[in-house]
């Protein structure tokens, strides 16, 4: 768990130079906001690193329109953490917060997370606040935003863990920066293993990362399948890996919620108990986890009536691509 500052704690009075690192791969149509916001910030002493993993698009001469800017290239596509250990070793800063080449940021966005990593003991910190980047207000970005909060709120109560984006350089250094292998949770792995040799992680405070969330069915499709196949790749170097016992539990887990809308038909044209299954199915899906809860129940007390009912349905959609993703993931594995 990360160390929640009390309010008497004083801010960190270093005034030195913070190297934001952000990885780009084919992000030329979102980088601009990305390092305009990072310009904008209240905190001045900033360097700006763009590591580009070899993208295809213009990102080159979008990060030429801005003197000062510092970009590097890798030769070869080779993943988030490869790019961000790139950017890492261009950057000269004494702290590195790694952004998003897809994301942009409140003002006060580098200020704050820097603020307690001045702690002893401390070697990273995140700051508490993200928002879907999109001109949209559905149900889907509404969902996510809640949800979001959600995850504020259970930090701030000590009920979950968070990962961390700003880091003292020695503290990257020690444990060898990204691990390259690790294709999804590369942040969480970081923290943990800086966790491992005794090191802790901070809250800065509220501020946001506007980030480019699906604000679409279509997208919300893709990432979450996408999630699904790496996890069933990568997430077993921490849960060891999964046996036939476990990968059959969840394949017949999946097949029941997957079978979610025929238990309707089964209660209307056979016999009503099917509606057991077909309401423990949402019933499942909202309370799995406290974010998913919580962040539920602020569309419901809001009054959001849309939100309230479209839940389910899009948490289904996720459950669905995410078992279709981990499925593959086992069949590559």
């Amino acid at each position: 768990m990360p160390v929640i500052p009390g309010p008497d704690v004083p801010p960190n009075p270093f005034h030195g130079l913070v190297s934001v690192v952000l990885a780009s791969y084919n992000c030329a149509a979102t980088l601009p906001r990305s390092i305009e916001s990072l310009l904008a910030q209240t905190y001045p002493n900033i360097e700006i690193v763009v590591a580009d993993d070899a993208s295809t698009d213009d990102t080159a001469e979008v990060v030429a329109r801005f003197p000062g800017v510092k970009y590097v290239r890798r030769d070869h596509n080779g993943g988030v953490a490869a790019a961000r250990n790139t950017g890492a070793a261009a950057s000269t800063g004494e702290i590195i917060v790694f952004g998003e080449s897809d994301g942009y940021y409140d003002a006060d966005y580098i200020e704050k997370i820097i603020r307690y990593l001045h702690l002893p003991g401390v070697a990273g910190a995140i700051n508490l606040g993200r928002r879907v980047w999109s001109t949209k207000n559905n149900a889907l970005v509404r969902m996510q935003n809640d949800q979001f909060e959600a995850i504020c709120d259970l930090v701030e109560q000590g009920r979950r863990g968070t990962g961390a984006w700003a880091f003292h350089r020695a503290a990257f250094d020690s444990v060898g920066g990204y691990d390259l292998g690790c294709r999804i949770g590369s942040d969480l792995d970081l923290v943990f293993r800086m966790q491992q040799t005794g090191l802790k992680t901070t809250i800065g405070a509220r501020s946001n990362l506007h980030h480019k969330d699906p604000d679409n069915l279509r997208a919300w499709w893709k990432r979450s399948h996408r999630g699904g196949v790496n996890s069933a790749l990568y997430r077993e170097r921490w849960h060891g890996m999964a046996g036939a016992s476990k990968k059959a539990f969840y394949l017949a887990k999946y097949a029941g919620m997957a079978l979610w809308p025929l238990y309707l038909v089964l209660a209307l044209v056979w016999h009503v108990a099917w509606l057991v299954p077909f309401f423990a199915v949402p019933a499942y899906l909202l309370t799995e986890d406290a974010m998913t809860r919580l962040g539920w129940l602020k569309g419901v007390r809001r009054g959001d009536v849309a939100l309230a009912l479209a839940t389910p349905v899009l948490l289904y959609i996720r459950r669905l691509a995410i078992g279709y993703g981990r499925i593959q993931g086992f069949a590559k594995g």
